[in-house]
C-alpha cells in the first residue's frame, strides 16, 4: 500500500452528519438566543408575575406544586426541609413556562388555513413533555426526600402522584412499612447469619413503630 495514498474510510461505521443549525440575526434578538441556558440573570418576582398574567390559564389545570408529606414534614431534619422547600420553590418557578406553552398551542390550532399545525403542535406536545419530565423528575426527588427523612436507607420506587400531595398518603404509608419491615429482616438475617427474606405483600406489612 503507497503510503501517500489517501485513506477513503477508515472503518466500518457510519459518522453521523451535523445537524446543528444557525439561527438568523433577527430570530436571535427576537429569541434572546444569545443568553446562557443556565448562567442568565434571574426575573424579579413582578417580572416573572408579570409575563405569566399575559396568559390565562387552563381550566381546573393545578400550577401549584404538591405538598410533602405531612408525617414526614414533622420529622424532617433542617437539611431535608430546606431540600424539600428548594425542590417546591423550583416546581412553582417551572409550572409557569406551562401557560404560555399552552396558550401558544391554542392559538396556533386556531389557524385552520395553516398545513403545518400538526407540526408545530407536535413541536410544542414535546416541549411540554420535557417540562413534564422536569417537574415530574423533581417530585420524585422530593418523594426520596420524604422516605429518607424517616430512614436513610429508604427510597421511593415506582409510587404515584396525586394533586395535593407528592404521594398518595396511603401509598406512602404502605411502603414505608414494607421498607421496615424489610430493613428488619436485613438486620436480623445480619445477626444471625441468615438470608433475609423480603416481604412483598402489602396487605400484611406492618405499620411503622
Amino acid at each position: 500500500m503507497d503510503e501517500d495514498q489517501p485513506i477513503l474510510q477508515l472503518h466500518s461505521l457510519e459518522i453521523c452528519p451535523d445537524y446543528s443549525w444557525h439561527p438568523s440575526d433577527f430570530l436571535s434578538k427576537v429569541m434572546n438566543f444569545n443568553q446562557s441556558l443556565f448562567n442568565s440573570p434571574t426575573l424579579t418576582n413582578d417580572r416573572r408575575k408579570a409575563i405569566i398574567e399575559q396568559y390565562p390559564g387552563i381550566k381546573d389545570m393545578d400550577y401549584q406544586p404538591p405538598n410533602t408529606i405531612p408525617s414526614t414534614a414533622r420529622s424532617m431534619k433542617q437539611t431535608h426541609a430546606k431540600q424539600d422547600r428548594s425542590l417546591k420553590r423550583l416546581q412553582y418557578l417551572a409550572s409557569g413556562a406551562f401557560r404560555p406553552l399552552d396558550v401558544l398551542a391554542l392559538e396556533i390550532s386556531k389557524d385552520e388555513t395553516n398545513p403545518n399545525v400538526q407540526r408545530y403542535l407536535h413541536m410544542l406536545n414535546d416541549c411540554r413533555l420535557l417540562l413534564l419530565n422536569l417537574t415530574s423528575a423533581m417530585t420524585d426527588m422530593r418523594k426520596n426526600i420524604a422516605f429518607q427523612a424517616i430512614n436513610s436507607c429508604f427510597s421511593s420506587t415506582g409510587m404515584s402522584s396525586n394533586n395535593n400531595y407528592i404521594t398518595p398518603l396511603d401509598e406512602f404509608q404502605t411502603a414505608l412499612a414494607q421498607q421496615t419491615t424489610n430493613l428488619q429482616n436485613v438486620q436480623k438475617a445480619s445477626r444471625f447469619g441468615q438470608r433475609p427474606h423480603f416481604n412483598h405483600n402489602h396487605s400484611h406489612a406492618p405499620q411503622p413503630q
